[in-house]
């Protein structure tokens, strides 16, 4: 058996076979195989080599920022600069959103998840908040003080039943 060595450069069949396993992710390698005449097993060979995983990386963020531009513009967002300055600056904060589900806390972690299925288009409900209503009741000085007494006498009884217990 012979020891390959690592990839040492990137050349036009990898940049083409990296394109199609961006543009079609959905791809078999076997698909991929037969579209480029490259072995499968030298794909698998090629998709585990650091240099073409880097390689890979870079052009699926170069696409995507692409794709970021080109939909700015048919949005029309290019003339205004608050919009182009937060979909130039969208991918960092969707990264802080993303590293915010595994916080410590558990309300950032659950919103920061809620917010990133939002985001890619699914349909979720918060469940619905309880809200707490302050009444004030206006009562008169005999029923304050009747309240009064009821409740010492509550607590005595609670006190005397604690004593029994022990």
């Amino acid at each position: 058996m012979t020891k390959r060595t690592p990839l040492q450069r990137i050349n036009t069949r990898h940049r083409a076979l990296m394109r199609d396993m961006v543009i079609h992710p959905d791809w078999t390698q076997a698909q991929l195989s037969k579209e480029h005449g490259i072995h499968v097993n030298t794909i698998m060979i090629l998709k585990n080599s650091e240099l073409f995983k880097d390689a890979l990386n870079k052009l699926q963020d170069e696409l995507d920022e692409k794709e970021l531009v080109d939909k700015a513009m048919r949005d029309g967002i290019s003339t205004d600069p608050v919009r182009r300055m937060a979909v130039s600056n969208s991918k960092i904060a969707m990264q802080g959103i993303v590293s915010d589900m595994s916080s410590a806390d558990e309300r950032v972690a659950h919103t920061a998840k809620l917010d990133v299925l939002k985001i890619a288009g699914y349909e979720v409900s918060k469940p619905t908040e309880t809200k707490i209503t302050n009444t004030n009741i206006n009562v008169s000085t005999e029923a304050a003080e009747q309240m009064r007494l009821s409740r010492e006498s509550l607590i005595k009884a609670s006190e005397k039943y604690k004593g029994k217990k022990r």
